[in-house]
C-alpha cells in the first residue's frame, strides 16, 4: 500500500450534534437509451438513500432537483438549452437570499451529460467553494481541480499512467497514439489526455495520429498503417473494435502481426456501445492477427452474493417505479454502481466531518474535497481508492484474449495502491517478448548492420555479372567464327 494511503470502512456515531447535507441534482435525464439515465441510475440513489438513514442517523441528507427532462423532447433538443453552470449559479445566489438557513455540508450532484458542460461546471463549483461530485464525467488533468471529486468508471488518467508505465519497464522509445475522431467521446477525451500527459511526462517520442473511420478505405488503412511500421513497433489505439479490427486487418497485409509489433487498446469498461475487442480465430486456427493486441481496462470487481442482489434489486426497482425493463441477459452497466458509491462515499465522509465538531455552521467545499484524498474507501459494490489529488484510481488490467478459445486473460495488473505494474498470468506472445525498440535491419530496413550483408552481396553480384558477361560475349564470338568458317 502507498505510504500514507487510509483504509476506511463506514463506521457511525451518534456523538455529536446532527447537520444537514443537501445534495443538488444538477440534472436527470429520463431517457432510458442513455446509460447515464435516471431509469438507470435511480434505483441506486434510492437505496443509498434509505442505506444513508439506517446508518447515520445523525445525517438528515435532502436532496433538490434543478433539471428535469421527463416533460422536454428529444435529448438533443434538451442539450441544446442545457446550461448547468448558469442554472447552478442562479440557485446558489437564489437560496442565499431567501434568508433560509444554509445547510451544513452542500453537494453539487452531476450524473454526467457531455464533457463540455464538465469543466465549466467545475470551475462555479470552484468559485462558490462547493464540492462537485460527478457520476460519469472526470477530471482530465491532475491536482487542478480543488472541489471535483468523482466516482466515475471512466478511468482517462490512469490509463495514460498504464501507458506510461508500460513504456519506461519495456524501454520502448517510441510509439504511435492513434485514435478515431468518429468514436465514443470518452475516447476523444482519452486521445487528448493521453496525448498532453505523455507528451509531459514520458521521454519516449510520440507520433500522434487521428483519422476518420467513416470515410476510410481499405487503403487509407493500409497507408496509415505504413506509416506507422517506419516509425515504431508500438501502437497505443482509442477507439471502437471495428475499425481496429480494419487496422489490424491491413497490419496483417503488410506482415506486421507476427509478434514483432505490439498494439495496445483501451476500454473504460466492456460493454455493447465500445464493440467487442474479443476475436476468435475461424476454424481454431492460430493465424489471427488480434493476437497482437493487448488490452488495458479495469479489473473486474469480484461477484459477491451481496453485489448479485444488489444488481438484481436495482433491476427490479427500474422496471417497478422508472419504467425500464433490462433484456433477459443485459447487464448493468458500471455507471449505476458508480451512483451508488457516490452516495455512500458523500456520507461517510459528511459523518467523519460532523464527528470531527470543527465549524459545523457551514463547511468549505475544498476542505470537503480534501476529505477523500489519499485513502480507500471500502463499500458493498468494492473499494474507492483516491490519490493525494483527490483523483479515484481505480485497479486496471492489461488482458489478452486467446486467439483459440476466445478467452479473456490478465497478464498484468497496476495496482491502485501502489501504482507497481505486477505480473498476474502468462503472456503468449508468437514472437520476442517485450516487443523490440527497433528491428533489427532498423525502422526502413537501412540499418548499418544490414547494409554490410546487402553491399557485400551487391559486390559478389557485381563480380558474378561480369564473370557471366565475358562467357557470354566469348560463346558469341566463338559461334560467329563457327559461322563465318562454314559460309567459306
Amino acid at each position: 500500500m502507498a505510504q500514507g494511503l487510509v483504509n476506511s470502512s463506514i463506521v457511525t456515531t451518534t456523538t455529536g450534534l446532527p447537520i444537514h447535507v443537501e445534495i443538488v441534482n444538477i440534472a436527470l435525464m429520463y431517457w432510458p437509451l442513455i446509460m447515464a439515465g435516471y431509469p438507470r441510475l435511480g434505483p441506486a440513489f434510492d437505496s443509498a438513500t434509505e442505506e444513508i438513514a439506517a446508518t447515520f442517523p445523525s445525517l438528515n441528507v435532502t436532496q433538490v432537483y434543478l433539471k428535469d427532462s421527463s416533460t422536454e423532447g428529444t435529448f438533443d433538443d434538451w442539450l441544446t438549452y442545457y446550461n448547468p453552470e448558469k442554472t447552478l449559479a442562479e440557485y446558489f445566489f437564489a437560496a442565499e437570499k431567501s434568508g433560509r438557513t444554509p445547510p451544513n455540508i452542500t453537494i453539487f450532484l452531476m450524473t454526467g451529460v457531455v464533457a463540455e458542460n464538465s469543466l465549466p461546471t467545475a470551475q462555479v463549483s470552484a468559485e462558490l467553494d462547493t464540492l462537485l461530485m460527478t457520476i460519469v464525467l472526470c477530471p482530465v488533468a491532475e491536482g487542478i481541480w480543488p472541489t471535483w471529486r468523482t466516482v466515475t468508471v471512466l478511468p482517462i488518467m490512469t490509463i495514460s499512467r498504464f501507458y506510461q508505465v508500460m513504456l519506461e519497464r519495456f524501454h520502448w522509445s517510441h510509439f504511435t497514439l492513434i485514435w478515431d475522431t468518429t468514436a465514443n467521446n470518452f475516447f476523444t477525451m482519452f486521445a487528448d489526455a493521453a496525448h498532453n500527459y505523455l507528451a509531459k511526462n514520458s521521454k519516449s517520442q510520440m507520433m500522434y495520429l487521428n483519422f476518420n473511420s467513416q470515410i476510410y478505405s481499405a487503403a487509407d488503412y493500409a497507408h496509415v498503417m505504413l506509416k506507422i511500421s517506419e516509425y515504431s513497433r508500438v501502437i497505443l489505439y482509442a477507439g471502437h473494435s471495428e475499425p481496429l479490427q480494419a487496422l489490424m486487418t491491413a497490419a496483417a497485409k503488410l506482415n506486421m502481426t507476427n509478434g514483432e509489433y505490439v498494439f495496445i487498446a483501451s476500454l473504460p469498461f466492456r460493454h455493447a456501445l465500445f464493440g467487442t475487442f474479443q476475436w476468435k480465430s475461424p476454424n481454431q486456427s492460430s493465424d489471427n492477427p488480434f493476437k497482437c493486441l493487448l488490452v488495458i481496462e479495469p479489473t473486474p470487481v469480484p461477484a459477491t452474493e451481496e453485489l448479485t442482489e444488489m444488481e438484481h434489486h436495482w433491476k427490479q426497482m427500474s422496471k417497478e417505479k422508472y419504467n425500464l425493463t433490462y433484456g433477459q441477459d443485459e447487464k448493468l452497466n458500471p455507471y449505476t454502481a458508480s451512483a451508488y458509491n457516490g452516495m455512500m462515499v458523500l456520507a461517510q465522509v459528511a459523518e467523519e466531518l460532523r464527528q470531527s465538531g470543527s465549524n459545523l455552521t457551514n463547511f468549505s467545499g475544498r476542505k470537503v474535497a480534501a476529505a477523500f484524498n489519499n485513502r480507500t474507501f471500502h463499500l458493498k459494490t468494492g473499494k474507492l481508492t483516491f490519490n493525494a489529488d483527490g483523483e479515484k484510481i481505480p485497479d486496471m488490467s492489461l488482458t489478452q484474449t486467446d486467439p483459440i478459445s476466445g478467452e479473456i486473460k490478465g497478464v498484468m495488473e497496476l495496482e491502485a495502491s501502489t501504482g507497481l505494474l505486477v505480473t498476474t498470468g502468462t503472456l503468449k506472445w508468437p514472437a520476442e517478448w517485450p516487443v523490440p525498440n527497433e528491428p533489427y535491419c532498423g525502422y526502413r530496413g537501412d540499418s548499418i548492420r544490414c547494409q554490410i550483408i546487402v553491399n557485400s552481396s551487391a559486390k559478389y553480384g557485381v563480380a558474378l555479372g561480369s564473370t557471366s558477361a565475358l562467357v557470354i560475349v566469348c560463346g558469341m564470338l566463338f559461334f560467329s567464327l563457327r559461322r563465318y568458317v562454314s559460309l567459306f
